[in-house]
C-alpha cells in the first residue's frame, strides 16, 4: 500500500514534491497501488519510485525522471509519458496501451509482457530493452532506437516501424505481419523464425542479418539490402525483390516460389534463379 504521507506530498504538486524529496534524499518511496489517475505530474522526479500495480490511466508525466521506478503491472493507459526518463525503468505487465511514450528514454528498461497497443513510441529511446512477448500492436515506433533490443516472440503486426534502427536486435519469434518497416534498419538483427507475412521492408537494410526458417511471404523488399542476410529455408514465396541486392546471402532451402525481381535485382555470385513460377518484372 502506499504511503500516505508520501502520496499527501506529491499530490500537493511538483513543487512541494521537489523540495521534499531534496530534504529526504535516499529515502524508500513505496506508492504501490496508488490512485493518480487523471494527476498532472509533468516533470516529476519519479526516479526509483515503487509504482507496482498503480493506476496512472491519463496521468500527465511529461519529461517526468521515472528512471529506474518500478510500474510493474500498473495502469498507465492513456497516459502522457512524452520525453520521460523510463530508462532502467521496471514495467513488466504494465498497461500502456495508447501512452504517448515520444520521445522517451526508455534504455534498458524491463517491458517483458508489457501491453503497448497503440502506443505512440516515435522516436522513443528503446537500446538494449527487454520487451520479450510485449504486445506492440499498431503502436507507432517511426525512427525508434531499438538497438540491441529484446524483442523475442512481441506481436509487432500492423506496428509502424519506418526508420526504426533494430541494429543487433533480437527479434527471433517475433509476429511482424503487416508491419511497415520502410527504411528500417536491421543489420545483424537476429529474426530466426520470426512471421513477417505482408510486411513492408521496402529500402531496408538487412545486412547480414539472421532470417533462417523466416516466414517472409508476400513481402515487399524493392531497394532493401539483403547483402550477407542469411536465409536459409526461409519463405520468400510471392515476396518482391525489385532492385534489391542479396550479394552474399545465403538462400538454401528458401522457398522463392512466385516471387518478383527485375533486371536491377542482384542476386548472390553463382546462384541460379530456379524458383517455379517466379517472374522478371519489367
Amino acid at each position: 500500500m502506499a504511503k500516505k504521507e508520501q502520496l499527501a506530498i506529491l499530490r500537493e504538486g511538483t513543487n512541494a514534491w521537489a523540495k521534499w524529496r531534496d530534504a529526504n534524499p535516499g529515502i524508500n518511496i513505496d506508492l504501490r497501488g496508488a490512485d493518480l489517475s487523471g494527476a498532472d505530474f509533468g516533470g516529476a522526479d519519479l526516479s526509483g519510485v515503487n509504482l507496482s500495480r498503480a493506476c496512472l490511466e491519463m496521468a500527465d508525466l511529461r519529461g517526468a525522471n521515472l528512471s529506474a521506478a518500478s510500474l510493474f503491472d500498473a495502469d498507465a493507459t492513456g497516459a502522457d509519458l512524452n520525453m520521460a526518463d523510463l530508462s532502467g525503468a521496471v514495467l513488466g505487465r504494465a498497461n500502456l496501451t495508447l501512452a504517448d511514450l515520444s520521445l522517451a528514454n526508455l534504455g534498458k528498461a524491463n517491458l517483458v509482457w508489457a501491453d503497448l497497443k497503440e502506443a505512440n513510441l516515435t522516436d522513443a529511446d528503446l537500446g538494449a530493452a527487454d520487451l520479450r512477448t510485449a504486445d506492440l500492436r499498431r503502436a507507432i515506433l517511426i525512427r525508434a532506437q531499438l538497438q540491441g533490443a529484446i524483442l523475442r516472440r512481441a506481436d509487432l503486426s500492423w506496428t509502424n516501424l519506418a526508420a526504426a534502427d533494430f541494429s543487433m536486435a533480437d527479434l527471433r519469434g517475433a509476429l511482424l505481419i503487416r508491419a511497415n518497416l520502410k527504411g528500417a534498419v536491421l543489420p545483424d538483427a537476429n529474426l530466426k523464425g520470426a512471421y513477417l507475412t505482408d510486411a513492408v521492408l521496402k529500402g531496408a537494410c538487412l545486412t547480414g542479418a539472421l532470417l533462417t526458417g523466416a516466414n517472409l511471404a508476400s513481402v515487399d523488399l524493392r531497394e532493401a539490402d539483403l547483402t550477407g542476410a542469411i536465409l536459409n529455408g526461409a519463405n520468400l514465396a510471392a515476396a518482391v525483390f525489385n532492385g534489391a541486392d542479396l550479394t552474399g546471402a545465403a538462400l538454401k532451402g528458401a522457398n522463392l516460389r512466385l516471387a518478383v525481381y527485375d533486371h536491377k535485382t542482384r542476386w548472390p555470385s553463382g546462384f541460379k534463379y530456379q524458383a517455379a513460377g517466379a517472374r522478371l518484372d519489367g
